[in-house]
């Protein structure tokens, strides 16, 4: 039961996340059609999965922590730019508009 758990978890948040990164690098979302690609889909999926693969190979359970902790810098940085610029917008006071 536990195994099943764990697996229905991992492709629930891997769907999740195909999906969301496929929204982000495809065009033409809209409401009417809210989901990407499939083939676009399959291959963030595959990305990730030869990544994961490669990094439990060579570096063991280590490499994936090492890429978790790789995988939030650049979330990180695209929090500290929009600080930046809502700083500019206030200080500007271009959000009076």
């Amino acid at each position: 039961i536990f195994l099943f758990a764990v697996f229905l978890s991992y492709t629930t948040a891997a769907d999740s996340n195909t999906e969301a990164m496929g929204g982000i690098s495809s065009t033409g979302i809209s409401p009417e059609s809210p989901s990407p690609p499939v083939y676009i889909k399959i291959t963030w999926g595959a990305l990730i999965g030869f990544t994961a693969f490669i990094a439990i190979n060579f570096a063991g359970i280590d490499g994936i922590k090492m890429l978790s902790n790789l995988g939030g810098f650049p979330g990180a940085v695209i929090i500290f730019l929009s600080l930046v610029s809502l700083v500019k917008m206030m200080w500007t006071g271009e959000w009076r508009e």
